[in-house]
């Protein structure tokens, strides 16, 4: 309600922007949602050892190197300075789309060391490092579930029901409380028989 409100104050602007700043959490939900609507930029570097342009990314630039951590250039393994990384630019993933969204990492601030984020990725939980020092979603891939599999194991009825037609679903959401409802279904309609909150 409060962000419908907040947009309808907009309509006397003569430019109607609206921000949307949010920590993503898992994937294809809240803001990592709106994000793939986006044009999707992405901060990009240029090695100057050969000029390989690259988007900064914690699996393919971070290396430990005779125990020193230090971002590095994909393609030659060349250290990549602050310098470096301060002249970088944003570079779209889909130029054409109307809304401009931008996927903000610590790595891109130059004032943090690449060892700190190193120390944090050891004793973080692997959900919050990504959320917090990436600024990227993460759905661990042992454990996630997507919209798609909620559709197909639930909305299309392609789960094994009861003898006398009827079967249970149980929906939950992922993050620090996971959220659990179960519903029963009876005659064509589902009832909410079970809730319930699990830290």
């Amino acid at each position: 309600d409060n962000l419908e409100q907040y947009i309808a104050r907009l309509d006397a602007s003569e430019y109607k922007y609206h921000i949307k700043i949010s920590t993503p959490t898992i994937t294809s939900y809240g803001i990592d949602a709106l994000f793939a609507e986006s044009d999707q930029k992405y901060w990009f570097v240029k090695c100057p050892a050969c000029n390989h342009y690259q988007m900064l990314d914690w699996n393919d630039n971070v290396k430990r190197i005779h125990g020193e951590v230090m971002y590095c250039c994909s393609r030659c393994e060349k250290q990549l300075s602050a310098a470096v990384i301060q002249k970088g630019s944003w570079v779209a993933k889909f130029p054409s789309r109307k809304v401009s969204g931008y996927s903000v990492s610590q790595m891109m601030v130059t004032s943090i060391p690449p060892q700190s984020l190193w120390d944090d990725s050891l004793k973080m939980r692997p959900k919050n490092f990504h959320n917090l020092r990436l600024g990227k979603a993460y759905t661990p891939t042992t454990s996630g579930f997507s919209k798609e599999m909620i559709i197909e194991r639930c909305l299309n009825n392609t789960h094994n029901k009861e003898n006398n037609g009827s079967g249970y679903f149980l929906g939950a959401d992922q993050g620090n409380i996971i959220h659990v409802v179960v519903g029963k279904l009876h005659e064509g309609v589902v009832r909410i028989v079970w809730a319930e909150e699990i830290p």
